[in-house]
Parts: C-alpha cells; structure tokens; sequence
C-alpha cells in the first residue's frame, strides 16, 4: 500500500490492485493472522469481534515500512528456495517485522510467535483459539488455521503507524474450502487515513 494504491500478488501474478492509498499511520490496531477484524476499532481485536477465518497454512509473514514493487516480491517470497530449518532458530533481525512461523508449538503463550525484524521492534506474537503448528510449511514449519477461531493476534506497535508498506507471506487454502477469509488484517472501524 501507499501512493499508487494496494496490489495483491498471487504465485507472481497481479491478481487485484485498489487505488486506495490511506496507511496505517492513524491505526493502533492489533495484526490480526488468519481472520479479519473489520469491524472491531477496539484496540484489542478479541475473538468474539473477528469474521472471516481463514481455513489453511501460513508461513513466513514479512511487514514492510515501504512498498513493494513486484521484483522483490518475486526475489523475497516467491523464487526463494527453502532454507534449513536450522537456520530458522536464529533470532538475527532481518526486516522491519518478520515471523517465520518456526515454532514447535502453539498454546496461546504470549510472545511464542518471534518477530525478528530488523527494526528490533520484538513485536511477538501468540496464536489464539487453537491454531496449529504445520511441520512441513513452504519454509520448514508454519502455522495451520481450520476456519473457526483460530488465529495469530500481534499486538499494536506505534513504529507501524506508518503511511505506506508491505506485506509478503506464504499461504495454502485448505482443499474444499470457500467464501471470504481473512489472511492479513489490520483493520480500525475508522482508524484508517
């Protein structure tokens, strides 16, 4: 997102673009993984106020200060070749916010979801409602939703309230599956520019 508006990439294709070019510098909404909080505006996104869940495997979320041109949406998630998963345990920081999603398990514990971003934000994670670990993801381990109430919940951060951005992730729809789900919301009830 930003002054040319949002494009939405799909196995390296444009598959929709919006010209809307408000940000997220008026948002202190919680990232909400796997389900969408449209309509909360409560600052907190509870569970009870989310819609949409997404049914299916997430893996490598990365969120960007600035937007992405397709070329490195390309180069980051879509040629990139899986990596050991040994090298996943490091907890360097590699972007402005970055969960791999390499977890041996979920249980709901605040901060079991690792931001290693380059701006040592440290902005971690919990799953919420049963989310489950996938140990064979695109990139070693993943987090697998099953459309009712699970999802990742990753607190507000006053460093995200920026006016453009990005975001890359690897996703799976579960076979059989249909209608709207939410994968990546950050949405106010108004909060928006």
């Amino acid at each position: 997102w930003g002054s040319d508006g949002m494009r939405l990439y799909v196995n390296n294709q444009l598959v929709a673009q919006d010209p809307s070019t408000a940000g997220l510098e008026n948002n202190p909404e919680p990232i909400i993984i796997g389900a969408s909080a449209i309509y909360t505006g409560d600052n907190v996104s509870s569970p009870n106020s989310l819609e949409q869940f997404f049914a299916g495997d997430v893996d490598d979320i990365r969120f960007y200060s600035t937007n992405q041109p397709q070329a490195s949406v390309v180069d980051e998630l879509y040629n990139q070749s899986p990596y050991s998963c040994a090298e996943t345990c490091d907890t360097t920081p590699v972007l402005e916010s970055h969960w791999t999603m390499d977890v041996c398990s979920l249980d709901g514990t605040g901060g079991e979801i690792i931001d290693t971003g380059d701006a040592g934000h440290n902005n971690h994670g919990r799953s919420v409602g049963g989310a489950s670990v996938n140990y064979n993801a695109r990139f070693c381990q993943g987090a697998s939703f099953f459309g009712n109430d699970e999802h990742i919940n990753i607190p507000h951060n006053g460093n995200y309230l920026i006016p453009k951005g990005g975001v890359s992730f690897w996703f799976n729809r579960n076979v059989g599956t249909s209608g709207e789900m939410g994968l990546f919301s950050k949405d106010s009830g108004g909060h928006d520019a």
